[in-house]
């Protein structure tokens, strides 16, 4: 059975935003630049995925970037809107007592 090379990046992807997003929760480091100077994650993650995309013979059609980047970038998001969700628990419990 051949994987096709689209699939492959894309799993790549998938995995990079996956552990990018593990590594911003649970590094202390990391946790604070993403909270105080989240310009700095936002370069250092979309060059891992342009480096990802520019694997020898990886990126052979132009659309193959969307899907990757959405693939790396939705557990960012997830990630986001999860520690948001907590933060509003956590202010309405302070709030009710």
């Amino acid at each position: 059975m051949v994987v096709s090379p689209f699939v492959c990046i894309f799993v790549l992807s998938l995995v990079w935003g996956i552990g990018y997003a593990l590594l911003l929760t649970l590094w202390d480091l990391a946790h604070y630049l993403a909270d105080r100077r989240p310009w700095i994650t936002v370069i250092a993650g979309v060059a891992v995925q342009v480096l990802i995309l520019r694997i020898p013979g990886s990126c052979t059609e132009w659309w193959w970037l969307y899907p990757c980047f959405a693939a790396s970038g939705g557990p960012l998001v997830l990630r986001s809107l999860i520690l948001e969700y907590h933060e509003e628990q956590q202010l309405r419990e302070n709030m009710h007592g």
